[in-house]
């Protein structure tokens, strides 16, 4: 059925309809016409075979022997149908001409006259015509009755059922078809507004606009719920442009900074000229190279960060099924190398999760920097895990009450950590792992001052969790 590719699925649906309808009203024809072919053929047999065995059981047909039947008979006078004698040798006497001639007989039918079978019946055809043929032994004789019958009328009432059969499924198919059509229109006409809306939004790139569809089509089905799919497609692409918006905007504002100072101190250094007399002292020029070697490596951690920040891990790497407590002891060993003065104390539970261990290892990577840099040198660490939740507390000086709803947005940075080195995008990423992961952050003062940091990401399993260990 490829014909049926090119239509539309309006006129598709109409079509299969159609299609289906006449198949079906087809198939029940046939099988009424075939029982009602099977039901006229056994009345006629049994009608037939039983005027053939009342007519051999008459008395006197064979009252002069075979050759000398008595045609004046009542039973034979009274009968309007074609008939002959049959003897178990083949040979016949015909008593009536309504049939010119008779089939050669059948073995079976000879077998009757002899008294061997009981009676046969078969169809044969004399000038177009169809006829049944019933043998019937006459009692006492080894002789047969044969009486035939025309079915040409009931041929013709099979026939004319045929055509009133296949005329019924034509004008079926053609109701189905119109039906189905109006059908599909009235059943695609949400779809047609989806279709519309798509066109819409790709021609307009609107993504503010939802799809409505009428009180009538509003309903809790396969469309509607499509419908609800698609604007809630359109609100997550519309919240994924905003946020894109707002990280070129803040990375952009972010950038000017350290830009700038780049490029004054470039200049200043690009001014020098020891013909003329302009000379940086030592101790100037030391200063302009210590800035630009600090602003070229906050330029590219900002922009690591950034990179990070806007990659999206999910769209890099599936999730797997990972044990949270390595993940975190890479991190703490990965910290340990860079900040040697920090002593890190860990104690370590294992917690199946499934996730993304990159992405995972990097928000505790952040944690963990997050808390040597404000640990005074010399100082302690604590990072702990246990059924999924990581703890990261230090003991620095806190975060101020004012601080804490913002640090984890991006660009954020308290009052206090302007002049720390970083980008402010560290916790920013660490919550975007931790939605990703369906899981939560959240930061606190510890009772000493310092900060506590708490990871919160979902077991993928419910085995008991092991010791934990502490190193």
């Amino acid at each position: 059925m490829s014909w049926i590719r090119g239509f539309s699925l309006r006129r598709r649906i109409a079509a299969l309809v159609a299609i289906s309808v006449f198949a079906t009203v087809l198939a029940v024809g046939a099988a009424a016409w075939l029982y009602t072919r099977h039901t006229l053929q056994n009345q006629t047999d049994a009608n037939l075979l039983t005027v053939t065995t009342t007519t051999a059981q008459s008395e006197g047909l064979l009252q002069n022997g075979f050759n000398g039947v008595e045609v004046n008979a009542p039973a034979l006078t009274q009968l309007s149908l074609p008939l002959q004698f049959l003897e178990a040798t083949g040979q016949v006497v015909t008593i009536n001409s309504r049939t010119s001639t008779f089939p050669p007989a059948t073995d079976e039918e000879k077998a009757v006259a002899a008294g061997t079978h009981r009676s046969t019946l078969r169809t044969f055809t004399e000038d177009g015509v169809d006829y049944r043929l019933a043998t019937v032994q006459i009692p006492g004789s080894s002789v047969a009755l044969q009486v035939a019958q025309d079915i040409a009328a009931q041929e013709q009432s099979l026939h004319k059922l045929a055509v009133l059969l296949l005329f019924v499924g034509v004008l079926g198919a053609a109701v189905a078809a119109a039906l189905g059509a109006l059908v599909a229109r009235t059943a695609l006409r949400p779809v047609r507004a989806l279709t519309a809306a798509a066109e819409r939004v790709a021609r307009t790139d609107d993504l503010e606009a939802p799809i409505t569809l009428s009180d009538r089509e509003s309903t809790e089905d396969e469309v509607a719920r499509l419908a609800s799919s698609f604007n809630a497609m359109l609100a997550a692409l519309a919240l994924s442009r905003e946020r894109q918006r707002a990280l070129v905007a803040d990375a952009g504002h972010e950038l000017r900074t350290p830009l700038t100072s780049l490029r004054t101190n470039i200049e200043l250094l690009a001014r020098e000229d020891p013909g003329a007399g302009r000379v940086l002292e030592p101790a100037d020029r030391e200063r302009l190279l210590a800035d630009l070697t600090a602003q070229t490596t906050e330029l590219a951690s900002l922009i690591g960060d950034l990179t990070d920040l806007a990659r999206e891990d999910s769209a890099q790497a599936d999730p797997e099924d990972v044990d949270l407590a390595e993940v975190a002891d890479r991190a703490v060993a990965r910290v340990r190398r860079r900040a040697p003065d920090i002593r890190i104390v860990t104690e370590l539970s294992s917690s199946p999760v499934h996730g993304r261990p990159t992405q995972l290892e990097r928000a505790i990577t952040n944690l963990l920097d997050n808390a040597v840099k404000w640990s005074p040198p010399g100082g302690e660490v604590f990072v702990g895990l246990h059924e999924g939740q990581l703890v990261v507390a230090d003991q620095g000086p806190g975060i101020a009450d004012e601080d804490l709803p913002h640090i984890f947005e991006r660009f954020y940075r308290a009052t206090t950590s302007r002049e720390q080195p970083g980008s402010g995008l560290g916790l920013a990423i660490v919550a975007q792992a931790a939605q990703e992961h369906g899981g939560s952050v959240v930061a606190e003062r510890t009772p000493a001052g310092g900060t506590r940091m708490r990871l919160t990401v979902p077991l993928s399993a419910a085995d008991e969790p092991e010791p934990a260990t502490v190193r």
